[in-house]
C-alpha cells in the first residue's frame, strides 16, 4: 500500500538518484546566496550573469523531475 501523496511509479527513478537530484538543487541555491551576498568584481559579476541564467534553467529541470516522479511518471 503506498502512503498518501506518492506515486505507484516512484521507482523509475531510485532514491538515490531523487536525493542527488535534491542536493545539486540545494547547492545551485547555496550558490547563488553567496553570489548574490558577496562583492563582486564587475569581470566577476558579468562572468557570474550567464552563469545564472544556466542555473535557472538546471533548477527548472530538476523541479520538472522531482514534480514528474512524486505525480507518477505523468
Amino acid at each position: 500500500m503506498l502512503w498518501p501523496g506518492t506515486c505507484s511509479n516512484f521507482g523509475a527513478m531510485t532514491a538515490e538518484a531523487w536525493v542527488r537530484l535534491v542536493e545539486e538543487m540545494i547547492d545551485l541555491k547555496l550558490q547563488h546566496f553567496t553570489e548574490a551576498t558577496t562583492k563582486l568584481s564587475p569581470d566577476l559579476a558579468r562572468f557570474l550573469v550567464d552563469k545564472r541564467e544556466t542555473d535557472r534553467r538546471r533548477l527548472d529541470q530538476i523541479r520538472t523531475e522531482l514534480v514528474r516522479t512524486l505525480q507518477g511518471g505523468r
